[in-house]
């Protein structure tokens, strides 16, 4: 009878240590990923692609766990800065879509109509359903700022596209 309790004490204290349990976190980073300038006298259409500024794997290391246990990505949110302090005004409209090597280009941010009234900053609307962690892995990574503008731009708009976005990722 005591060598069947050792026994199962035994088993079980194996049992119990060798099965991890998988122990998932998210947790949000903030960014500014992208940066360009949108030239003064641009009238009609803007399209810019600059490169995305992420380390996802010193994003990972930085939260206990490394690139390859980050299970998802997902946008938060997001917003479109001016750097110089020049409104958006003149938009009336902005599209965003990201890009990477082998991947197709997706739209993941639209603003329409801006309604800017003055301001150096202006909320997007974005997906927060699609996972970009293919993207955000890949290499030239890219967005594709599309824009219109209704009026010819004044000055030019030093921008930068800031996200926020949620990574759910396996503790090491």
């Amino acid at each position: 009878m005591k060598l069947t309790i050792k026994l199962l004490t035994i088993l079980s204290v194996m049992y119990f240590t060798g099965c991890k349990e998988l122990q998932v976190i998210k947790f949000d980073k903030s960014s500014s990923t992208a940066e360009f300038t949108i030239d003064q006298g641009t009238n009609g259409a803007v399209n810019k692609t600059p490169a995305i500024n992420v380390d996802l794997e010193q994003i990972a290391k930085d939260n206990g766990t490394n690139l390859d246990k980050i299970k998802g990505l997902k946008l938060k949110s997001a917003k479109v800065t001016s750097t110089n302090g020049k409104s958006y005004d003149e938009f009336a409209s902005i599209t965003i879509s990201i890009v990477a090597d082998g991947l197709p280009m997706k739209q993941i941010i639209v603003k329409n109509p801006v309604n800017a009234g003055g301001a150096s900053s202006v909320d997007l609307d974005v997906d927060q359903t699609l996972d970009l962690l293919p993207y955000f892995k890949g290499t030239n990574k890219m967005i594709q700022f599309e824009g219109s503008t209704s009026t010819a731009v004044a000055e030019d708009i030093v921008s930068q596209v800031d996200m926020t976005y949620e990574i759910e990722a396996e503790i090491l």
